[in-house]
């Protein structure tokens, strides 16, 4: 029986792949979200504290905190399309090595897939078998190898031009909760004490709506993102009353 599921997973590598590829997108998008949200919140709520405790201007704190919000997003935006742009070019120059690599010494490259299913149980008769069977077709036994072996799913990287734009957007979502209650609150007070709530309540309905995607306890994952938010933002406080202090 385990050589039969063997046998199975091996030539339903397509549909395996194509599988496991949904759910990494699927994290990839969660992670995201929940870095360009949290990034738009905590970056530009500690911001706007800090620079009100320094001032004490509404007017002072809804600029800084616009010229945050959007050089925020110019570097987000900026530096996720070249780290994902990066990877894509890595896995790609990844996948021609191995594919001149099967052309040039098949035999070795048998030997590692060999490894491979050794080292997951597999007796060496099964993995010869498994081996020699995808070594049929060429383009199969290039997946498998580089699914396997090097670890990552071939054709699925990630689309560096979505990855940032889903993070900018995010970004620009948890910044604009944070600051509009300087533009329309009465006073530097209430304004706010309004974006600390709304961007309370925020972090924590984003860590309850994680586990949609991650499993676990959902008020747990909330608690966390309120409370480690919280402690992010009380750094620009500080920075604030020590710069107020300065001047």
């Amino acid at each position: 029986m385990h050589f039969f599921r063997g046998m199975k997973a091996v030539f339903s590598m397509p549909e395996y792949a194509h599988s496991h590829a949904s759910e990494k997108r699927l994290a990839d998008l969660v992670r995201q979200l929940v870095f360009g949200l949290g990034h738009g919140l905590i970056s530009i709520l500690g911001l706007s504290i800090g620079v009100a405790s320094a001032t004490g201007s509404t007017r002072t704190v809804a600029i800084a905190g616009v010229v945050g919000m959007l050089t925020g997003l110019a570097a987000l935006v900026t530096l996720e399309f070249l780290s994902a742009r990066t990877q894509k070019q890595i896995y790609d120059h990844m996948i021609e090595e191995e594919r001149k690599e099967f052309a040039e010494h098949p035999e070795i490259e048998k030997m590692e897939m060999r490894q491979y299913y050794t080292d997951e149980g597999f007796s060496g008769e099964e993995a010869d078998t498994f081996v020699n069977r995808l070594s049929l077709d060429k383009d199969r036994w290039l997946k498998a190898h580089i699914t396997h072996v090097l670890e990552f799913i071939p054709g699925k990287t990630a689309s560096p031009l979505r990855e940032s734009m889903t993070l900018g957007l995010s970004h620009l979502v948890g910044a604009s909760i944070t600051l509009l209650p300087y533009f329309l609150a009465a006073d530097l007070g209430s304004a706010a004490r309004v974006s600390i709530l709304l961007a309370s309540i925020t972090l924590f309905a984003a860590g309850g709506l994680k586990t949609r995607a991650t499993g676990g306890r959902w008020y747990v994952s909330a608690g966390e993102f309120l409370v480690l938010g919280m402690l992010a933002v009380a750094t620009g406080y500080v920075v604030g009353i020590a710069a107020g202090g300065l001047g």
